[in-house]
């Protein structure tokens, strides 16, 4: 199984962007990984990726499939996504349009490929990312392959990081309990906002993605529609089977030509038309009966739960628990970005409005 290596911890930081001070550092010896080297890996893994998948057309070859395409994707075709926070769709890249459709082929729910091709704010988009569930993974084999560094968990390091994080929150809280006004209150919860912040970006920062079939019978995640067709065929004798296709693909092509016949009907029936001109073919493998599942660790869902009591305002539990490049997570930042925006203008009015008072010494 291949995993994600994702960049989109990288694409966060124009969420919440903050002046950093660079001071020149030695040139190592040893050059890191650039962003060049983990775009080719992407690349090789897409490569074997499919080249297995010939092979061997199991869900968990999808899955290692899914998740580069998916990797590239993000990456690649969702326009300035992370700074503009605004993406329309309708990609042009021929690379975006094959590597979608090929998402799509696999996986016609995912959302990923219905973002990259209706835009972050359409209803496809949404529901799909609504429709992913978010699930805490406990260790239990029953819940699918995932990312063997979640099996691993914290290191030790990381999780004093979180502790000493958690200890100052406290000390916050205690604070907080004790403040005598509305304005220290509110300068707590800032400081509140900030831990939790760098507790999620440690806790939260080993993720999962993974596809669970909806049942346990059918291995193949085939379309049970298409499933009836190819058994009803496959019942009769190839001598006299071609009358029964003939009459099913004609039932095909007048639901295929009705106007009120939607996009994901047609690819439900075009399925069915293949299966109807040779039904001895090997199974089509695809996930469309499968749910797409985002794993997160104990301690990341712990935190992102009591930062959405503390502080509801705030995105990054939200972006940690739906994805950074989610509809969720796009319009929880756009959300903080007004407020934000608004608490500025308040504050300019109330400055401006100091230095327009007319002075008592000149009323004498």
């Amino acid at each position: 199984m291949m995993f994600r290596s994702s960049l989109l911890p990288l694409l966060a930081l124009a969420f919440t962007a903050t002046s950093l001070s660079v001071q020149a550092q030695p040139k190592p010896r040893t050059q890191k990984p650039t962003l060049s080297h983990a775009v080719g890996l992407n690349e090789l893994k897409i490569e074997m990726a499919e080249t297995r998948l010939k092979v061997n057309s199991s869900l968990e070859a999808i899955i290692d499939l899914m998740i580069p395409l998916e990797d590239y994707l993000n990456a690649n075709c969702m326009g300035k996504l992370a700074q503009s926070l605004t993406y329309g769709g309708n990609p042009s890249d021929p690379t975006c349009i094959a590597r979608m459709q090929r998402i799509l082929e696999l996986n016609p729910g995912n959302p990923v490929g219905l973002c990259v091709r209706d835009g972050i704010t359409a209803q496809s988009c949404v529901e799909a990312y609504q429709n992913q569930s978010t699930e805490v993974f406990v260790g239990d084999p029953n819940q699918g392959t995932v990312d063997p560094a979640m099996k691993v968990g914290l290191s030790a390091s990381d999780q004093n990081k979180i502790a000493k994080l958690e200890e100052t929150i406290r000390t916050i809280d205690a604070k907080y309990q004790e403040a005598p006004n509305i304005e220290e209150k509110r300068a707590l919860i800032k400081d509140a906002i900030v831990q939790y912040d760098q507790a999620m970006s440690i806790a939260c920062r080993l993720t999962s993605v993974s596809l669970q079939p909806r049942s346990s019978d059918g291995e193949s995640g085939e379309d049970p529609e298409v499933a009836k067709a190819r058994a009803k065929l496959l019942q009769v004798p190839p001598g006299i089977r071609g009358d029964y296709q003939r009459e099913m693909a004609q039932q095909i092509d007048v639901e295929l030509s009705a106007p009120a016949t939607t996009k994901e009907r047609r690819e439900v029936l075009l399925q069915v038309q293949k299966v109807i001109e040779n039904p001895e073919a090997p199974v089509a493998m695809n996930a469309s009966n499968s749910r797409r599942v985002r794993f997160i660790l104990s301690k990341c869902n712990e935190l992102a739960k009591k930062a959405q009591k503390i502080t509801p305002e705030s995105p990054t539990a939200t972006c940690h628990l739906s994805g950074w490049l989610s509809p969720q997570c796009i319009a929880a930042v756009k959300r903080w970005h007004a407020i934000k925006q608004r608490e500025e203008n308040l504050a300019r009015g109330a400055d401006a409005a100091k230095a327009t008072k007319p002075s008592i010494i000149s009323t004498f």
